[in-house]
């Protein structure tokens, strides 16, 4: 029961419901920091739409445990910024990079592909920037889904 409930919560975490995205992306990163990958954010407070904000969520946890589990990142920054096309998330770290054009996408990469699957549900694209032992850089491009005051 304990590892279904974590489960669930790492689907949509109670925070996303209690304090919006903003605050669970900060949380996410102070969680991320005490695991061992310190996290600068640079989020601003926005009021989204619960699909939205479970979206973004999930791929800035999966950037990160990426960052962290697989690319030996020493340090990650997070932003997420409303722009004047719509809401920009940016997970970027200074681990060891890889060529996104050698990546066999149906070759057990389903953290990617979930990435991507998740941008496109909101209506907007992921894109990956990475050099072999430059780091990496997820941008998550997405329309409004900002609620009204």
């Amino acid at each position: 029961m304990k590892q279904l409930r974590r489960l669930c919560s790492d689907l949509r975490p109670p925070a996303l419901d209690q304090l919006g995205l903003p605050a669970a992306l900060r949380l996410l990163a102070q969680e991320m920091t005490v695991q061992g990958l310190p996290v600068e954010t640079y989020v601003e407070d926005l009021s989204l739409l619960d699909e939205a904000a479970t979206g973004l969520y999930r791929i800035c946890q999966e950037a990160l445990s990426n960052a962290w589990r697989h690319a030996q990142a020493s340090r990650a920054i997070l932003t997420l910024a409303c722009e004047e096309n719509g809401i920009v998330l940016t997970i970027a770290d200074d681990g060891r990079g890889f060529d996104p054009a050698s990546v066999r996408w149906s070759n057990g990469r389903f953290g990617l592909m979930g990435m991507v699957g998740l941008a496109e549900a909101l209506g907007g694209a992921l894109t990956i920037q990475s050099t072999p032992g430059q780091g990496t850089q997820v941008i998550v491009h997405c329309g409004l889904y900002i609620l009204s005051p």
